[in-house]
């Protein structure tokens, strides 16, 4: 944690600058998906989840500390979220 707390102070700017992800950027390994499952259900999930983010706006984006970059902003919250998801569309040619 304390590792985390110094490089996630450092490297916070990066969760939300306008440089895109780095292509072939390190996975965390409890996020590597070894399984298969319901394609278009996790697509219906995804959907949902973007179009209540959406609909919510900032009022409904977290204030709690994001988990590696500690404290930031709800404006942060929601262009760090943009980037990643926008990261891993492009990743699957989507």
């Amino acid at each position: 944690m304390f590792i985390s707390y110094i490089l996630g102070s450092m490297m916070k700017k990066s969760f939300y600058n306008d440089k895109p992800v780095p292509k072939n950027s390190p996975t965390h390994k409890d996020f590597i998906i070894t399984t298969t499952s319901d394609f278009e259900k996790a697509k219906k999930e995804l959907i949902d989840h973007l179009v209540a983010f959406q609909e919510g706006g900032m009022d409904k984006c977290t204030a709690l500390p994001h988990a590696f970059f500690g404290n930031i902003t709800k404006e942060q919250w929601g262009l760090g979220m943009y980037k990643h998801l926008d990261h891993h569309l492009k990743q699957f040619g989507v």
